[in-house]
């Protein structure tokens, strides 16, 4: 019998005797370990068994999220009526709403307006209305002068949205935009609200864009996927998933949803798996010796040989190795030599 085992038996022994109570058994001399116990503790061999392992397991995860920007209007009456739907494009001249019978457009200038414009105002405001009205097809020359044919152009572009005869740019009338087009996520206002000017009608942003997920380092090595249902997404060398429709599906879920109610106090999870299971094999856990951290050694047919643990279920230990085991000995022999 191994020394190592021998230690192992015997401080079992002492722990059962001291949970008889410590009046009992311990004045006595050790009587010798049974030749059961003695016989149970000689190596035999035991036939490995392998099958494929995916490392499933949930993992925490840090949400990367667009940030959010909101689009008022200084029209103040009812909403007759919105083209305003999460996820449809709006670009510049697009007609957004009706506010008490009148159009309110989209435009994109390189300054948010400050004022109304009619014919015979100047400044840099003009200016930047005249390009955006070249770009959209008005031509007009950029020389920050609200002329007639300044006006002209401008009676072009509400023409194109239904408006006849207006040659002036209300600014009540008018929904800055910051870029060419935009993407709402949200319609702050529903048809029948009542506006008060200064009033959000749309936002854009606010959108989960990434996750990056902290796989462990006992995770065994290989590339993985992110799994929700039905619904997989690969995930990076450096654990960052970036599947639109992964991210929607997530973003759509209980999960994210409590978490963006209360970022501080709830942790994202997400499930994740090998791409391709690797095969390992299933070996009682007194076969490995020389175990540090996921490394350790099991003696196969007599030889040892170096194996990584990826998984434990039931009392068998899963490990990998190159080849895998075919026949270990049970218990490992405290005589077997590293495979270091």
């Amino acid at each position: 019998m191994s020394h190592r085992s021998v230690v192992a038996v015997a401080s079992l022994v002492a722990v059962l005797a001291a949970s008889v109570g410590l009046g009992v058994g311990l004045a006595v001399a050790p009587t010798p370990l049974p030749d059961v116990i003695a016989e149970q503790q000689t190596p035999s061999t035991v036939e490995v068994t392998a099958r494929d392992v995916d490392d499933s397991r949930t993992v925490a995860a840090e949400a990367k999220v667009s940030q959010s920007r909101s689009y008022t209007s200084r029209a103040a009456g009812v909403l007759r009526s919105s083209s305003c739907t999460a996820g449809k494009r709006i670009r510049s001249g697009d007609s957004v709403a009706v506010v008490n019978g009148s159009k309110v457009v989209a435009l994109h200038l390189a300054r948010p307006p400050w004022r109304s414009l009619t014919e015979g105002d100047q400044g840099d405001d003009v200016r930047d209305v005249q390009q955006e009205l070249t770009r959209l097809g008005y031509a007009v020359t950029p020389d920050g002068r609200y002329s007639k044919a300044t006006s002209r152009a401008v009676t072009r572009f509400w023409e194109a949205v239904g408006v006849e005869k207006l040659a002036d740019l209300p600014i009540e009338q008018l929904v800055w935009l910051s870029k060419a087009s935009v993407v709402p996520t949200s319609c702050a206002v529903g048809v029948g609200s009542e506006l008060v000017a200064g009033d959000t009608v749309f936002t854009t942003g606010g959108r989960l864009t990434a996750l990056t997920l902290t796989v462990p380092t006992t995770a065994v090595p290989g590339k993985r996927v992110a799994v929700l249902d039905s619904v997989t997404a690969k995930v990076s060398s450096r654990g960052v998933i970036k599947d639109t429709g992964f991210l929607a599906a997530f973003e759509a879920g209980r999960t994210y949803r409590d978490w963006s109610a209360d970022p501080q106090s709830t942790t994202l999870t997400v499930a994740t798996r090998l791409r391709a299971p690797v095969q390992a094999a299933a070996v009682p856990a007194s076969a490995l010796y020389d175990v540090t951290d996921l490394a350790g050694c099991v003696l196969n047919e007599g030889e040892p040989l170096q194996v990584v643990v990826v998984a434990s279920e039931l009392g068998s230990t899963f490990v990998t190795a190159d080849p895998l085991p075919t026949k270990v000995a049970v218990p490992a022999p405290s005589t077997a030599a590293s495979c270091g």
